[in-house]
């Protein structure tokens, strides 16, 4: 479905979902409904909602829901604040693109957000500090988060980091044992 032409795609948005299919096939077609002109966000959702029925460990599935049920008011709903929580849940620290995809979308709709889900956002952004070259899109957010009037530095000065930068990179040869006598 991913390497199918425009045609096909279009086709597949115009069906009715199927009765089963495997989780990679629903996710998949909801970021296809996603990304089609026009998108079709009606198709994603429902898409992605039973990729996550299918198998609830689907982080990126999970986020994308919570941007679904936020994009048509601006406003995270009920149903969107438990979608991100579920992909916080599911992925904490799986991958430092969706842990920054999380934390942008915090501080955009911070008004909205739990002060619990504010808090294990900064702390899972906190990895993008010692895994991969993330200073940047850090300083970009920290310049967002001040223009807004959030206190970043009271967030960030609060998380307590249970890794350090040596436990995240290639670990130092162990010499082997001497031998045995």
């Amino acid at each position: 479905l991913a390497q199918a032409n425009d045609t096909v795609v279009r086709q597949k948005l115009s069906q009715p979902l199927p009765a089963y299919a495997p989780a990679d096939y629903f996710e998949t077609l909801g970021e296809l409904a996603m990304d089609a002109k026009p998108a079709q966000p009606e198709v994603a959702l429902r898409a992605m909602q039973r990729a996550v029925a299918i198998d609830p460990s689907r982080a990126f599935a999970w986020a994308n829901i919570a941007w679904l049920e936020t994009a048509p008011t601006g406003h995270v709903t009920p149903d969107a604040q438990k979608a991100l929580e579920a992909s916080m849940a599911a992925c904490t620290l799986c991958d430092p693109d969706l842990v920054g995809w999380r934390f942008n979308f915090v501080l955009a709709h911070w008004a909205d957000m739990p002060e619990a889900t504010k808090r294990m956002a900064f702390e899972q952004a906190d990895m993008l500090r010692w895994k991969g070259d993330r200073a940047e899109f850090l300083a970009g957010m920290r310049i967002k988060a001040e223009a807004a009037g959030i206190p970043y530095a009271d967030y960030r000065n609060a998380v307590k980091t249970p890794v350090r930068k040596w436990e995240l990179g290639p670990t130092a040869a162990v010499p082997a044992a001497p031998p045995a006598p």
